[in-house]
Parts: C-alpha cells; structure tokens; sequence
C-alpha cells in the first residue's frame, strides 16, 4: 500500500525512535476545509507514534468571487490521540504574520507548507525565518511547478505529486534520498528523486476534520453558496484524463482514481453521524467520468436517506451526463452544479485541449434546468487563441445558456501548467512578484504572439459581468424566486463581488486586498473560478 512502510523498516524505525520524542509541524497554506491531504497525513504519522502540529495560515483576498472563509479567531487546539500529541495552530482566524508563523514553528524538527501561486512569498518568508536545523518542505500545486526555485529560496525539499507517502516515510526518520517523490537539496547539488506512484484511494483513511476548528463543518468555515450548516466538504475522486493546457495536474495526475460508491457513502454517512452535517459539497474535478460509479453514488444516497443538501461547486463534466443521472442527483438531493465551459468558441475550446462540443453544454444545462438545480457556468476570457470576436462570442454563449449564476475570469499562466511553460518560452509574464499571479485580478497577466491585446481582454471582462447579471431577465427571476428572502445574503456577497469587477485601479491590482500573503483555492486546477 503506498505511504506505508514496508514491516521490516517500520519495526526498525520504531526501533530507532522508540525513546525519541520525534514532532514534525505541518504548515498548510490553502484552505483547511479542502486539505484533506493534511488530515490523512495526520494519521499516517499517528499510525507510528509521531507527534503532528499542523499551522494554516489563509491571507484571503476579496476580489471577484472569492469571498473570505474564516470570520471568527482560534487559539491552539490540542488534541490527544492514542498517545500522540495533535495541535492545531489555525493562522489564519489569528491573523499570523510570518514572524509570528515562523516563532510558533520553532521546537519542531520537520515544517512543512502547502503552497498556491499567489502565497509562494509569503512562504519563503516563514521559512526565512526558521532555524537551520529545521527541515523547511514545500508541497501542493505551486510546489509542483517550480521546485527547483523554492529549493534556491529557502526550502530543503519539496514533494512533487501527493504528500501522503513522503511525508509518513519523512516523520518515520527515512532520509530524502531514499524516498520517492521529492525534490532536495544536498549541499549545493538539486537531486530529483525517483517518481512515486499515484495512491490507491481506496486505502486513505477518512479526514481527521475534528482537529479543526468546529470539526471544520461550521463556521468559520464555510463555501460560497453554503445555506446550511454544519456543512463539508468532501473528495471522493482524484486526477483528471481531460488535457487542458491552463491546468496543473501534476500533483494529482492525470488518471481518473475513484473510490468506491460503498466508501464514498460511507464517509458521508459518518458526516452525518459525527457532526450532523445538513450540506455537503463534492469538490471533485471529474466526479462523473465513470457515469455508471456517480449514478450509483446517488441510488446510496438515496437508500441511506440522509435529507442532505448536495452541490458540485467545482462542476462535472458535461460530456458525461444524460436524463437518468441529473433525474437521480435531483432525488438525491442535489440543489446545484456547475459546468467549465471556459470558451464559447469551439476552435478556441478545441485548441485550449477541453474537447467538449459546445452541444454538450447546451444539453446538460438544459436537462439541469428541467429537473429544478441551479446551475452555473464558467468561463475564462484571454487564452492565447482568442481575438475580440471570440471573448464575445463566449460572453453570448454564456447569456444563451442563461444559467442561474456564471463566473468569468482571465486566463492566467501557473507554473506547472502546459500554458506557463508556453508563455516562458515565447512571450512574456507580466507580473512582478508571484503574490500578483490570480486569476481574479481583472488583469491579463501574459504577452504572447498573436495573443489579444490585454487592454482587450480586460474590457471584455468587464463587460461580460454587465452583460450576463444586469440583464432585467436576470434579476426578475432572482427576484421572484421562492426562496429569494433566504438566498439573499448570499446574493448580496455576490452582488458585492460583482461591483468589484468593474472598478479599474491604477498602480496596483484592481480589487485586491493582500494581508501578508494570498490563500484563495477556488479551483483545484487553477484555470477558473470554482466557489
């Protein structure tokens, strides 16, 4: 099983440090609620005796549609687990700078920070500021896309692909260079380790979510759209085949690995049992690829009668959806789902390597609209091949839909994605530091031959928000909806969210707060909006 040590180095680890008091701090630089990865971490080293501190430290920004997750402060929360000490050290709702960050690190022997784009200066502060003798590891998308450039700046290794497995052979006392997956440095000298295989989900363990504030399913954490709490988050699948070159898949892979419907559900029943959960959002980036595995997810949910709320805030594929399976997430309790649509030009969407046929998305929002979900689409202006023409064929595609919500942003080259590594090679990155590299800035961030103007595509942006929300049709039906009174803080939040859009501020990112930092995962694969 991947991320377990083989019995004879395990036996002669727990050897070695059977009178050690052994303690390794994980560091979490993206949102708690979706670092599952972090949880299970926790229980492979509990399974051998490790002490574990995770810090997560969010700097969220309020632009576009990202609205702020954590409201309310925590202090350390210890928790005792078959003998191993587990703290908490929540960054975020204390609002740490990297000072604080990197003293309230200090006493451990491993820290270890999950990484986005935008928060990469914020990390290399902290671990600026930690002691030679800590072992400093990066992980996440960003870690995945420029390891070498982490390794210059401050990090001793990082872990390209899925953190389980190194981390666990990290704590047990393996040294680096016999362990798959990372990246190190010795001496002077990069040396990149032997790949490791993609995990069999089937054997990870359910997330620890009581070692977060509220058990996570409360606030302060919380979704966009979420109506009822408590509320979770959950991952019943990882990787996708689909060969979009804006995304990064190299943490994940690209092959579809999938849980078993009888796990999936089980899980899920133990949020209901555990915590009371009255919501649930499935954050999958291809959850119904194995159509015949995602209808029978929904015949569970409907045999175990759980009476949840069920949204796909990060979407499903529409090539992958028919009559039965929207008729089956209607009775299982589904009450949203979004599409990437991405381009509403076809040679543009076949280019950028989605290769779904814009019918597809017709159907599927058609059946979606029949059975009563609401529905959102999104959409990515400013990819190499687009010209004028084609951003307002998109933004006319987006109105035919005429979905309950739709989310615009602007094509955006992260590292580890097929479109940075063009844009390096043949044209230009036009942000200055990596604390400026978002995809809701409201700004092109990228130069290329043949590419649209930036000046275009910003003006296009803008006005493909006016052109969908302010349409009287919208709003009218916004307006009369039955449960108007109970979803208007939520439209509020976006209608606020909308205003900022178009407001162009000169000298510095338009609709940008940075607090130290940014922390804001709105897509597992960095290519468009998903909240």
């Amino acid at each position: 099983m991947y991320g377990r040590l083989p019995f004879e180095i395990y036996a002669k680890v727990v050897d070695e440090l059977r009178d050690v008091l052994f303690s390794a701090l994980l560091y979490g630089q993206g949102e708690p609620f979706f670092s599952n990865d972090i949880f299970r971490m926790i229980r492979y080293a509990r399974e051998r005796n490790i002490g574990t501190v995770i810090s997560t430290n969010l700097n969220i920004r309020r632009d576009g549609f990202a609205e702020e997750v954590v409201e309310s402060g925590i202090e350390h929360l210890e928790v005792s687990l078959d003998g191993t000490d587990v703290e908490i050290l929540d960054a975020n709702v204390l609002r740490l700078g990297a000072d604080e960050t990197a003293r309230r690190s200090l006493g451990f022997d491993i820290v270890g920070l999950s990484l986005l784009t935008p928060v990469h200066n914020f990390a290399v502060e902290v671990v600026r500021r930690l002691p030679s003798h800590v072992m400093k590891v990066a992980g996440g998308l960003h870690a995945c896309g420029v390891p070498e450039e982490l390794l210059h700046a401050g990090f001793d290794a990082v872990v390209a692909g899925e953190g389980e497995g190194p981390l666990s052979e990290l704590c047990a006392g393996r040294p680096l260079g016999e362990i798959r997956g990372p990246v190190f440095r010795r001496d002077h000298e990069i040396i990149r380790n032997e790949a490791r295989p993609f995990m069999d989900v089937d054997a990870l363990p359910f997330p620890a979510r009581h070692l977060l504030t509220a058990n996570g399913v409360n606030r302060p954490y919380y979704s966009s759209g979420t109506e009822r709490f408590p509320w979770a988050p959950h991952l019943s699948s990882r990787g996708c085949p689909y060969g979009c070159y804006y995304c990064n898949r190299m943490a994940l892979g690209r092959r579809f690995r999938a849980r078993s419907p009888e796990l999936v559900v089980e899980e899920i029943a133990s949020l209901v049992e555990q915590y009371g959960i009255r919501e649930l959002d499935i954050v999958d980036d291809s959850f119904n690829i194995d159509i015949a595995r995602a209808k029978r997810i929904f015949d569970l949910l409907v045999e175990r009668r759980f009476g949840l709320t069920v949204r796909f805030p990060n979407g499903i594929k529409a090539d992958a959806v028919d009559r039965e399976l929207i008729s089956k997430a209607k009775v299982a309790g589904f009450n949203y789902i979004a599409y990437g649509v991405e381009s509403g030009n076809q040679t543009v969407s076949d280019l950028t390597g989605k290769s779904i046929r814009l019918e597809a998305f017709r159907e599927a929002v058609r059946l979606t609209k029949e059975f009563g979900i609401n529905v959102t689409a999104f959409f990515i202006l400013g990819f190499i091949e687009d010209t004028t023409e084609t951003m307002e064929q998109t933004i006319r595609f987006a109105k035919e839909l005429d979905t309950d919500f739709v989310n615009f942003a602007i094509a955006t080259p992260y590292p580890g994605a097929r479109f940075y590594e063009k844009v390096k090679a043949n044209g230009e990155l036009l942000y200055r530091s990596w604390d400026e590299c978002f995809h809701t800035t409201g700004r092109m961030l990228y130069r290329y031959p043949g590419a649209p103007d930036a000046r275009d595509v910003e003006r296009a942006y803008r006005r493909a928000f006016r052109a969908f929300f302010f349409r009287p049709s919208f709003v009218y039906r916004h307006v009369l909806r039955k449960d108007f009174f109970r979803r208007l803080p939520i439209l509020l939040r976006g209608l606020k969210a909308l205003l900022q859009t178009q407001f162009e501020r000169k000298g510095r990112l338009r609709g940008s707060v940075f607090r130290q930092g940014i922390s804001r995962r709105t897509d597992e694969r960095h290519g468009g909006i998903r909240t």
